[in-house]
């Protein structure tokens, strides 16, 4: 007796093994090439800004130098030979002499090569493909934009799809309505002109002052009644995070008393960071006390999936 499966069944195993990877790698791919996710039969240039060499690069830092032009984080930049193309975005720039610094990249392809090299330098409209899923507007103020928070929607994407609104992009080219300076105030201001959505997702209150709550306050009721006008699916608001510095917390601490309390009257729901985090402050927040770190933004976008689905 042949103590070895037949060829046949081999041939069979090995199939049905390939094609298991097959899907699981077409399930996943969106989320590991990220360069999938955009349609580039869309492209389209935005201005050519000449030649540029290049001084510096790495996964998340792009200099140039011999150009003059005033980049825009809204736009995609395309570095150009006559054999390669290579894209970027990036989330803030620098000036230095004769060269540009843009810092926060991310590529969307590979990287080029670095010193020296002359390349052709493009602005492009480079749109993220079509989605699916349920509509979602995020609006806050630096919380939702600054440092790691770029990656909560990316996150939020990869655990459930669906599809963003707003009248700005991210470094991902993902839609949004954060804007660094917001408080409750330019908010208020901000929503009459704002999409309607099937989901709002609010996080903000870090630029707010502590001796006007009572406007706080009013605002944040303004704010949460007038989304709700839109009949979404749901409105959910998330706290401010907990912090290892004592005035920050405490500061913290006063404005999420205003969400809690709005929150017993009012038809929203709340993700209560500053409970979900003080679980492991030290995962969630980065070591200068305020900022949310990379395993707090996953863990948030993780509890933002739950209120959606």
């Amino acid at each position: 007796m042949n103590p070895f499966p037949s060829n046949k069944l081999m041939l069979i195993t090995i199939l049905l093994v390939t094609s298991g990877f097959g899907i699981k790698f077409i399930s996943s791919s969106n989320q590991q090439f990220f360069q999938l996710n955009f349609d580039w039969d869309k492209e389209k240039p935005i201005k050519d800004l000449g030649t540029a060499i290049l001084d510096s690069v790495s996964y998340n830092y792009v200099e140039i130098r011999n150009n003059n032009f005033k980049p825009n984080p809204q736009n995609t930049y395309k570095l150009s030979t006559k054999t390669d193309s290579y894209y970027f975005r990036y989330v803030y720039h620098l000036f230095k002499n004769a060269t540009i610094r843009f810092k926060g990249v991310e590529w969307i392809t590979d990287l080029p090569e670095s010193s020296g090299i002359e390349y052709n330098i493009e602005e492009v409209f480079l749109p993220l493909k079509d989605g699916t899923g349920p509509s979602v507007v995020t609006l806050g103020d630096r919380l939702l934009i600054e440092n790691e928070a770029k990656y909560y929607r990316k996150d939020l994407r990869n655990l459930f799809p669906v599809i963003y609104k707003g009248e700005y992009s991210d470094v991902f080219d993902f839609p949004n309505e954060a804007i660094k300076t917001n408080t409750s105030t330019s908010i208020l201001e901000q929503i009459i002109n704002i999409p309607k959505a099937d989901y709002y997702v609010l996080m903000y209150g870090s630029n707010e002052k502590l001796d006007s709550l009572g406007t706080f306050k009013k605002n944040t009721k303004e704010i949460l009644e007038t989304l709700q006008a839109k009949r979404p699916q749901k409105t959910i608001l998330i706290t401010l995070p907990p912090s290892n510095d004592t005035i920050v917390n405490q500061r913290n601490k006063q404005i999420n008393n205003v969400f809690l309390e709005l929150s017993k009257t009012n038809e929203f729901e709340l993700i209560d960071t500053f409970q979900i985090f003080s679980e492991n402050i030290d995962k969630y927040i980065r070591k200068d006390g305020i900022n949310i770190s990379r395993d707090g933004y996953y863990k948030l976008a993780k509890e933002t999936a739950k209120h959606i689905k």
